[in-house]
């Protein structure tokens, strides 16, 4: 069930890729450099719009990144008012920020 379930996710991923890169050299690629973000930012951003808000130990388990370099990375997303922390009475979580 784990196994599927990571199978799935990466082939979220490859497919969000996939379509970064096509729009990357389809003349976009002044806009895409204009975000100013990172790959492990973009891909939390993908990761928190797919699964939903998560403790920042689920997020830095999925980055495959330690919890001080996670946190940055969420910090800076919070920052560009991309994400927002949000309370949660068995710890806080980071989630999409709503449009």
């Amino acid at each position: 069930m784990q196994d599927n379930y990571k199978q799935e996710l990466t082939d979220r991923f490859v497919t969000v890729v996939e379509h970064l890169t096509r729009l990357t050299y389809s003349g976009r690629l002044d806009e895409w450099q204009g975000l100013d973000m990172t790959i492990p930012q973009i891909r939390t951003l993908i990761l928190l719009q797919h699964m939903g808000p998560l403790r920042m130990g689920i997020i830095s388990s999925h980055l495959d990144s330690t919890l001080s370099a996670t946190t940055s990375i969420v910090d800076r997303l919070v920052e560009k008012e991309l994400v927002k922390r949000i309370s949660d009475p068995n710890g806080p979580a980071i989630g999409p920020r709503p449009s």
